[in-house]
């Protein structure tokens, strides 16, 4: 059987889908941002896929989250921004743009707004970036964002001084009727490609330097911003993150 797989096309990607050539079945590839992958699956199209951790709540009746695999951080991130005139404190009532490339980032932020600031930011939202007051990105934008704006907050430092837990922002979901027969597998295929990524760092920091097309992000910013990320998570983190992120707070 020939399985559809998305990969998340940003170089956080790299340490999780190193090794695609070893994938352990038969496959076609939907390379897509993070909301891409969630509707896709929202649609059936994918056997298995990386999702946005906040997404999950309407994926949970076809598929099921491989344990342990994801992509989290505890404290700063770099790849998670808001790009701000003024400090987050005072953001209420001015335009915020939120990207349209994740749905964990946007459930994330909007729990830390309502939790310290009171307000949600979904309801100042606005598509016109030129005219905006602050940007909120994430990937491979995020980290090369030139922001002209005098404040530039880190969200997974801001959910980590918020909420003093880790925060899973991608997990691996495979389709309920395959899941027993391909969560082995999958485990140790990803396990694979993090060895392999451990044993040839310095390799892929100049890969992901490479894709980001970026004279001011290099082999140094890769490992700078590889080891601020989490690929591999306990079973009591992916449940206290979930229960922040679809509890009263999201």
């Amino acid at each position: 059987m020939t399985y559809s797989l998305g990969e998340i096309e940003f170089i956080n990607y790299i340490p999780l889908f190193n090794l695609k050539a070893d994938f352990p079945f038969p496959h076609t590839l939907f390379r897509a941002c993070p909301k891409d992958l969630n509707n896709a699956c929202r649609k059936g199209l994918l056997d298995i896929s990386p999702i946005s951790f906040f997404a999950y709540s309407d994926l949970e009746k076809d598929y099921e989250i491989l344990p342990n695999f994801c992509i989290a951080g505890d404290g700063e991130v770099l790849s998670v921004r808001l790009f701000s005139k003024c400090k987050l404190e005072d953001l209420k009532g001015k335009k915020i743009y939120l990207t349209n490339q994740s749905e964990s980032s946007i459930g994330a932020f909007t729990a830390i707004c309502k939790h310290r600031y009171g307000f949600n930011p979904r309801d100042f939202a606005s598509s016109d970036r030129n005219a905006c007051d602050a940007l909120f990105l994430i990937g491979n934008e995020a980290l090369s964002f030139k922001s002209p704006f005098a404040y530039d907050y880190d969200l997974g430092l801001l959910w980590q001084q918020t909420f003093a837990t880790p925060m899973v922002y991608s997990a691996i979901v495979a389709k309920r009727e395959i899941f027993d027969g391909v969560k082995t597998k999958l485990s140790e295929f990803f396990d694979l490609n993090l060895r392999n990524f451990q044993a040839n760092k310095e390799h892929f920091y100049a890969l992901a330097a490479l894709e980001m097309g970026s004279s001011e992000f290099d082999s140094t910013s890769a490992k700078n911003y590889y080891d601020k990320l989490i690929y591999k998570i306990s079973d009591s983190a992916f449940a206290k993150s979930w229960e922040i992120l679809h509890g009263k707070f999201a």
